[in-house]
């Protein structure tokens, strides 16, 4: 099994404490699958390893009312979710920081999102475009390698149960990464968000 630790800080209630939940489980199936013709398919990579390597990105669609964990993503990993297509809005957590993605996709196509960690400030989610003027894009030299990663993972009971337990502090975490998301320029929400034009092409 794949575990993630998380510090607990003393808004999670017992400072200095360390809490080991098991988040994910290897993937039944590890390739990735066809698209389905009325979902949208969306593959999260996390290439990166490094000194964020013991903490996993925790991947929520908040699109509703309520938070639903989609995914988590430990370090040189990969998972696929299948979305309705339309809009959606996602937070990424480690539990302590939190970021946010936008994203409309459309169905029977596929999409890619770059899971980034961000020294000392959680994980960021990108999307990866055609456009070579981005600095991490499909047209990036590192893509192929980026979805060549060969472990697939999918959530396992204990995001929940983590979740649930916590759920007080990581809303206010997904509170605050709105309110960062809200303060960015055009061009900045731009580039976190995915587009229909963004889906690899002869998929």
């Amino acid at each position: 099994m794949l575990r993630i630790i998380l510090a607990c800080v003393l808004s999670f209630a017992v400072a200095g404490c360390v809490t080991t939940f098991v988040f994910n489980q290897p993937a039944e199936i590890n390739t990735v699958q066809d698209v389905s013709i009325d979902k949208a398919q969306v593959v999260f990579l996390r290439p990166s390893k490094g000194v964020m390597g013991a903490f996993a990105a925790i991947v929520f669609d908040i699109t509703k009312s309520n938070n639903e964990i989609i995914g988590v993503a430990p370090a040189e990993s990969k998972f696929v979710v299948n979305l309705t297509p339309g809009e959606h809005r996602l937070f990424a957590t480690n539990g302590l920081q939190g970021h946010i993605m936008d994203m409309k996709v459309e169905s029977g196509k596929r999409y890619y999102v770059l899971v980034r960690p961000i020294y000392g400030n959680g994980f960021q989610l990108t999307p990866l475009k055609h456009n070579a003027a981005f600095d991490l894009s499909q047209k990036s030299p590192e893509f192929p390698l980026w979805k060549s990663q060969p472990v697939m993972v999918e959530k396992a009971a204990g995001a929940d149960e983590w979740y649930a337990k916590f759920k007080d502090n990581v809303d206010k975490v997904k509170l605050s990464a709105i309110k960062v998301w809200n303060e960015k320029s055009d061009e900045q929400r731009a580039q976190l968000t995915l587009l229909p034009d963004d889906a690899e092409k002869n998929n």
